[in-house]
């Protein structure tokens, strides 16, 4: 079986998509398949792309347009490796042994399912160097902590187990925003620790002009961040119950997304 394999979902950005394929092909000392899927794009971008990687890469697209999370299973049905990585199409890896210093961290105890890194955050004017959550000496995260927070791992950074990964049936496709860090939550929930490689490995670029497969400026943003607020205290009501902390921090989530909706 592959080492890694490596999912990225794509939707009109052949530029972008480019850029993060070749830093995955650069990846050294390990053994990995890259599978993209191109979901539906309309700009020419599996043709483009099937031209220039035929023989580098998986490609595949999916039956219709159906947004990253169902885009990131359909991918998953097309892997065969022990870990899964998983990589915005306009972000890359910056570097080239990623991959095999985040299999390093596994080896260490058999009950981590997830390593993710620092990564660098690249705006219009400025770079930002971008920790994750600290985690506990034991590789948790508490519970309050998973509930509240929506970013404890960057989802460009993540190398998974395949088997969390099937343990908690891949990625939510009720999920609308967020779907990488529903993700990475449930699987902590359900008994799994992370580690987290004190290294820069990716950049995510928030400097382009593309459209987004879930967008982030705008009343239909602010509308779907209130939706996946309340539909995550749905999903996980009675741990919200237990940590009413973190219940309030959601719902004051609600609100202001809503409040900017309206405005």
């Amino acid at each position: 079986m592959t080492a890694c394999s490596v999912i990225i979902c794509t939707f009109n950005r052949y530029p972008l998509v480019k850029r993060a394929i070749d830093s995955v092909l650069s990846q050294k000392n390990v053994d990995f398949e890259l599978i993209v899927v191109d979901d539906c794009s309309t700009d020419n971008t599996f043709a483009a792309l099937h031209s220039e990687y035929e023989n580098k890469i998986k490609l595949v697209k999916t039956p219709q347009n159906s947004k990253v999370a169902y885009s990131t299973n359909f991918g998953f049905s097309y892997s065969s490796g022990d870990h899964i990585a998983l990589l915005g199409d306009d972000d890359y890896w910056n570097d080239n042994l990623k991959l095999y210093k985040q299999l390093q961290l596994f080896d260490k105890s058999k009950n981590i399912a997830i390593v993710g890194s620092y990564w660098v955050e690249l705006g219009n004017t400025r770079q930002e160097l971008v920790k994750p959550i600290q985690l506990s000496s034991n590789n948790y995260i508490r519970v309050d902590q998973l509930l509240s927070s929506g970013s404890f791992i960057c989802g460009s950074t993540a190398l998974l187990s395949r088997e969390a990964w099937i343990k908690v049936g891949g990625m939510d496709v009720c999920q609308r925003k967020g779907t990488d860090s529903d993700l990475f939550r449930r699987i902590v929930l359900s008994g799994f620790s992370i580690n987290t490689l004190p290294e820069p490995t990716s950049t995510i670029d928030i400097s382009h002009t593309f459209k987004r497969m879930t967008p982030i400026h705008s009343n239909i943003s602010s509308f779907l961040v209130a939706q996946t607020n309340l539909y995550l205290i749905k999903k996980h009501w009675l741990l919200f119950c237990i940590h009413p902390a973190a219940l309030f921090v959601r719902l004051r989530r609600v609100i202001a997304a809503l409040v900017r909706g309206l405005s």
